[in-house]
Parts: C-alpha cells; sequence; structure tokens
C-alpha cells in the first residue's frame, strides 16, 4: 500500500494553516517528495517524517510555487552533510528553473551535495519487481507539466489449499513456486508455479496530479 502524506495543500500563497505544495508519498523503504514549496522543510519536521532518506523529489511542473523549497532544503542538506546526493525528476522547464534557483543558494562552481537532474519524458521513470513509478502529461500553463502514478505490479496469490492437495510442504518449497520456479517432491512429482498460483490480483495504485488547467485530458 501507499502512504500519503499531505506537507502543503495551499495554492499560490500560504495560509496560515496550510503551506505551499508539497506531498510525501512512501511506500516500502521509498519517499518521494512530490514537489517542494516555500517552508516544506519545516513541514518535514513539524510532521515527523524528517529528512531521512529524502534522496527522491518529483517535480510536476516550474512554476515557482512548487520548487521555490528546494533551496532551502538543498542548503540544509549540504550544511548538516545529513544527505550526499538528491535526486531531481521533472520536465525540462522545469529542471532549468531549479538548476538556476541552485545557482542562486550554491554560487558558482559545484554545490557541496551531488544533485542529479533526470529530465523526464510521459513513461516509466522507476521500477523494482513489485513496483513502478510513471509519469503521465498534464495540461497546465507552461511547458512539461506532468502527474505521476505510483503502482504496485499485479501479483498472482497462493493458493494454500491447493498447494496442500498436491502435498507440497511448508518451507521453501513453496516460496520457490511463489518466485515463478517449479520443485520437485520428495516421491519425484514435479509440481509447477501454475498449478499452485490464481489469477493476477492488480495492486494497489495511487495517481498525483499537481496543478491542472484541464481535467479532460487526464
Amino acid at each position: 500500500m501507499f502512504e500519503l502524506v499531505f506537507l502543503g495543500t495551499s495554492a499560490s500563497a500560504p495560509s496560515i494553516r496550510r503551506g505551499l505544495p508539497a506531498t510525501m508519498v512512501l511506500h516500502k523503504e521509498y519517499r518521494f517528495l512530490v514537489d517542494c514549496g516555500e517552508g516544506t522543510q519545516r513541514q518535514l519536521l513539524q510532521s515527523g517524517l524528517g529528512f531521512r532518506r529524502l534522496d527522491k523529489i518529483l517535480l510536476t511542473h516550474g512554476h515557482l510555487d512548487h520548487i521555490l523549497g528546494l533551496g532551502g532544503l538543498a542548503s540544509t542538506f549540504a550544511r548538516w552533510e545529513m544527505i550526499p546526493r538528491m535526486d531531481i525528476y521533472g520536465g525540462r522547464w522545469a529542471l532549468r528553473r531549479v538548476q538556476a534557483l541552485m545557482a542562486v543558494v550554491f554560487g558558482p562552481g559545484d554545490p557541496p551535495l551531488h544533485i542529479e537532474y533526470v529530465e523526464l519524458e510521459p513513461g516509466i521513470v522507476f521500477e523494482d519487481e513489485t513496483f513502478r513509478l510513471v509519469a503521465f502529461p498534464v495540461t497546465h500553463r507552461g511547458p512539461d507539466c506532468l502527474g505521476y502514478t505510483f503502482e504496485e505490479k499485479p501479483r498472482r496469490p497462493f493458493l494454500v489449499e491447493e498447494a496442500e492437495r498436491l502435498g507440497v510442504p511448508a518451507g521453501p518449497e513453496r516460496r520457490r513456486l511463489v518466485e515463478g520456479e517449479p520443485v520437485t517432491l520428495a516421491d519425484g512429482r514435479t509440481v509447477y508455479p501454475e498449478q499452485v498460483l490464481g489469477p493476477p490480483v492488480p495492486g494497489a495504485r495511487l495517481v498525483y496530479v499537481g496543478d491542472a488547467g484541464r481535467t479532460d485530458d487526464l
């Protein structure tokens, strides 16, 4: 499953109770910060999430209310030497604006922490064996605006009753079947994954959209 923490939900200006756009998406060992408006680092501390493992930042677009917090966040990381690198993902226009911001924050030369700018096109951004992150286009003011789909890959449930009927003992044999490998039982019979795995079950899916000028083409 996914955990969603709203750090800022205001529009282009903060209010007394709402910060500028920023959201944390947590899944297994992954932490993704989506957008980083002003004051995001204070919201991270106030929420209890802190800065640990915060090295993947996704930008929906390059408007200032979605990126200005990156300057302060990067400066804090560099000063405390708590995170050696930041990977910032976004469209070309958004990344160019962030690079200009970092030049102001750190001045000429290389910044004291490694910042990787990953230019995105619609499609798969990241995936592992069980999880996939996909970027898709969003219509808004300015170019290269993106939304993000976080999704668990489909899985085939293990049919315990069927495994017991076939005589598959509990333990490593069942784990190998779940991983897609056939097993040979003590009596010489071979059991194949298709015999003990059910049909694919879709995983959880979270779709995140930042600002959008249109919704009919999402």
